[in-house]
């Protein structure tokens, strides 16, 4: 009997096991992702059943956590994992040969058991489809598919369209020119793109308020526009993998022949991170491993924009340099799963990992008094226990806190149900400390929380009266009174509204030329005025924060090896990125697939029947496990799974597969392995309690 937590095991996995012949079944297994519109009733059913979402549920007060620092970015927690984000901007619709080149990529990837993200131009998605090319479509959507633009390089890209506009105008004008390449691809590969990331250094932030809108909740690219500390961080409301500094040098020169400075890269990469967890960003284009000169510049650099019969077919490399570049990702990806507590994952899963758990928090008045203690006229992002919090969270919180005393309603608990987009516009600072009558201040909190109601913005100024205030200054004042309301809990007879800056804006550039070295853009292209309103959305600004998931523990009668390697395999496959009611992510080994495939291993076979209905006519995929020689029941037993919430989340229920049991047998099976999954966690609980 071996007994390990999840996390423990996570950490020593050898890779090698993971590929070994009962495993290799599942290699190719392909992953549901649920329909919209059928999530959306689903979600309204289950609202109406349950009442009320976890949203409204108590939160554990952290009043006792230690206190962290305010505008630095945290430590990770001690899970040790490296977690890797392998994409492909997928992007040439120009030369055939590179719709090859992808499909050759997830050949290289499925026989590793790694998936990506490929990001995908729309025109690239929508040539696919003129040119027939279903199978490079079936092979793409095996893997995680991200939006890459609509066009790409075709001019004006969204940098040069953006740059004269401001923050509203900006976000219609990139949902106007991007959203039709967004909706072909959801067509084309029967879902929505997960994830967003600019073509070339074409960064603009008026794309992330129309991003969130349509749904996509990670930008997944690199530039140096706004960067923390070289770790993923969430900006704009996404999760932002976006400037990481681990992967950046994996990249191959222009020969492909640093393979093993790649390594050794990596390995450094690794021995940093391995301690205490972190993310490594990796990318490629499909089309570079073919081509001598990308496709665009050989059309638009400089600002070309040549009609489509005048585009011109990139140069090909020889053969021989083909196999090589190949070679060159094959063998850095195995050597990169060779390192033990290496795990690949999505964009969407990256969500999972690194998930915001200050959103539907509540907030307590003890809580509320320790943040606006660390709120200063440096105003910036607080990390604390488990969560972190941008300045426009803090602006929200405290300013709800205060307008609820002002109006005398409860004000134990605050929900953060939102993070405010920071001004379209920049105030000038105060020349002086201004004070103001309690009168005047409480008036203006419920000004102020009509304008976050309305807009989710931090307002641009804050009038008190007809003075304006910059958020920034009034921030600060909130602090100082929500700390003496708590307490004191007596109203003040002023309020001192003091000098104060977005100190969070340093980790955004200023505007220079190095920022827009991308080859595509004209001479000169510069974006002074996008810039400032980027500096200004540093308001959203906060580290991204590694969960350390629950520790669940099992005792199974194998072999070390062979019990590590289903624990990984679970954790890989069968992973959910969250579930109703509180959204939460779940780890493969913790949902029902995985905890079957950890006990009783991989099945004999896997069948993907016809979904079945339920009383509301609304169909749920299903899948069956048969198992040839199942011990204590016999030969061809089946197990059936059933996605109730069609996320991917799927539950053992104890119904008949087609051709196999009937009820009263499948209902036996059923029995009999949650008894087994409930016997090995015991076990495992009774051996640390004892020892082996």
């Amino acid at each position: 009997m071996i007994t390990r937590s999840f996390r423990t095991l996570l950490r020593r996995i050898p890779r090698a096991h993971a590929r070994r012949e009962k495993s290799r079944r599942f290699s190719n297994f392909e992953f549901r992702v649920s329909n919209f519109s059928r999530l959306a009733l689903l979600l309204v059913l289950f609202s109406v059943c349950l009442g009320q979402s976890s949203a409204t549920q108590p939160r554990q007060r952290e009043r006792d956590a230690p206190r962290q620092s305010r505008g630095e970015t945290p430590a990770p927690p001690p899970d040790g994992n490296v977690y890797v984000v392998l994409w492909f901007d997928t992007e040439d619709y120009i030369l055939p040969q590179s719709d090859d080149a992808a499909k050759r990529i997830t050949e290289i990837l499925a026989r590793q058991g790694v998936r990506a993200t490929f990001k995908v131009v729309g025109e690239k998605g929508r040539t696919l489809a003129e040119r027939g090319r279903q199978d490079v479509i079936e092979a793409l959507a095996r893997n995680e598919i991200g939006f890459h633009a609509n066009t790409h390089s075709q001019h004006p890209t969204p940098a040069e369209y953006e740059s004269k506009l401001d923050w509203e105008e900006g976000a219609a004008e990139f949902t106007r020119r991007e959203r039709p390449g967004f909706e072909d691809l959801r067509r084309i590969f029967g879902r929505a793109p997960t994830c967003y990331g600019q073509p070339g250094s074409s960064w603009a932030p008026q794309a992330f308020p129309a991003l969130k809108s349509w749904g996509v909740k990670v930008y997944l690219d690199d530039g140096p526009h706004v960067g923390l500390d070289g770790r993923p961080f969430w900006y704009g409301g996404l999760l932002n993998i976006f400037n990481i500094k681990a992967g950046s040098d994996l990249r191959p020169n222009e020969d492909w022949s640093n393979l093993d400075q790649a390594k050794a890269n990596f390995k450094a990469s690794y021995d940093e991170l391995s301690a205490s967890g972190g993310v490594v960003s990796i990318y490629f284009h499909p089309c570079e491993f073919i081509h001598r000169e990308f496709w665009d510049f050989v059309n638009f650099a400089h600002g070309a924009n040549p009609p489509r019969e005048d585009w011109q077919k990139p140069p090909m490399k020889d053969p021989e340099q083909i196999e090589r570049d190949f070679n060159y990702l094959e063998n850095l990806v195995h050597y990169v799963k060779s390192f033990p507590n290496v795990r690949f994952i999505t964009a969407s899963e990256a969500l999972g990992v690194m998930p915001d758990r200050a959103q539907g928090r509540q907030f307590s008045a003890a809580e509320l008094r320790e943040i606006a203690e660390q709120v200063t006229s440096d105003v910036s992002f607080q990390v604390r226990s488990d969560y972190a919090l941008s300045a426009s969270e803090q602006f929200a919180l405290l300013n709800e806190y205060v307008v609820r005393t002002v109006r005398k309603q409860p004000a134990q608990s605050i929900l953060l149900s939102v993070t405010p987009y920071g001004p379209g516009s920049a105030a000038p600072e105060l020349a002086d400390d201004m004070n103001v009558s309690w009168s005047q201040f409480s008036r203006t909190t419920q000004d102020v929380a009509g304008f976050i109601e309305k807009n989710a913005q931090i307002p641009n100024v804050v009038w008190m009266g007809s003075k304006p205030v910059p958020p920034e200054s009034y921030l600060v004042a909130l602090a100082r009174t929500t700390r003496a309301l708590v307490e004191t809990h007596t109203l003040p007879n002023y309020v001192t509204l003091p000098l104060a800056h977005l100190a969070a804006a340093r980790y955004v550039a200023d505007d220079s030329p190095r920022l827009w070295d991308w080859v595509i853009f004209p001479e000169g292209f510069d974006a002074p005025q996008m810039m400032v309103l980027a500096k200004l959305q540093a308001w959203t600004l906060k580290p991204a924060v590694l969960a350390a998931g629950p520790q669940v523990h099992y005792a199974i009668d194998i072999s070390r090896g062979e019990l590590e390697a289903r624990i990984q395999f679970a954790n890989e496959h069968f992973s959910v990125s969250g579930s109703y009611p509180d959204w939460r992510p779940i780890p493969g080994s913790q949902t029902d697939r995985g905890k079957v495939y950890i006990v009783l291993g991989p099945p004999d076979q896997i069948r993907d029947p016809e979904p079945l209905p339920n009383t509301l006519a609304v169909t749920f995929p299903t899948e069956e496990w048969s198992y040839v020689d199942f011990p204590g029941v016999g030969a061809i037993s089946c197990v059936l799974f059933l996605d109730e919430m069609m996320n991917g989340g799927y539950k053992m229920v104890p119904a008949a597969c087609y051709g196999h049991l009937d009820e009263a047998g499948a209902r036996q099976i059923y029995k009999i392995i949650r008894g087994r999954i409930e016997q090995a966690v015991a076990g495992a609980d009774r051996t640390q309690r004892n020892g082996p």
